[in-house]
């Protein structure tokens, strides 16, 4: 089931597997149904996570802003930032702008950013990027 594959993927931080997995559900539906917003993007990525059986939180408010997704697993946190249209270093760059980490103290878990840009054109997500804060 794909929702155990996306789960495995994180649990062990293979993301290559996890943006591979999300594009195949994402291309799974019919192309008459997509939104070209940001907000259709995250929703569905959202639920996904949710069945995954993952722990998350979105749209979480920090001193800074507010964090698309927050992923907690026993080990980190996983804090997810959505573009549309955007280059996915654009959601790593906000992350650190904004210091969204510093709700979460590193002597706790370490933190890693993700940015997903998702491209409206293609229905799919166009790159993803990841670093350790």
């Amino acid at each position: 089931m794909i929702a155990f594959d996306i789960r495995d993927a994180i649990w062990s931080k293979n993301f290559e597997a996890l943006i591979t997995h999300l594009n195949e559900l994402i291309a799974s539906i019919p192309g008459i149904l997509h939104t070209p917003k940001e907000s259709y993007y995250h929703s569905l990525i959202h639920m996904v996570f949710q069945v995954s059986g993952l722990s998350l939180r979105s749209e979480e408010w920090v001193a800074g802003g507010r964090m698309d997704t927050v992923i907690e697993e026993p080990d980190c946190f996983y804090i997810v930032e959505f573009k549309f249209g955007k280059p996915a270093a654009e959601a790593i760059g906000q992350i650190k702008h904004r210091k969204y980490s510093t709700k979460f103290p590193k002597e706790s878990k370490p933190v890693t950013a993700i940015g997903i840009s998702v491209d409206c054109e293609a229905k799919s997500i166009r790159e993803s990027l990841l670093e350790v804060l």
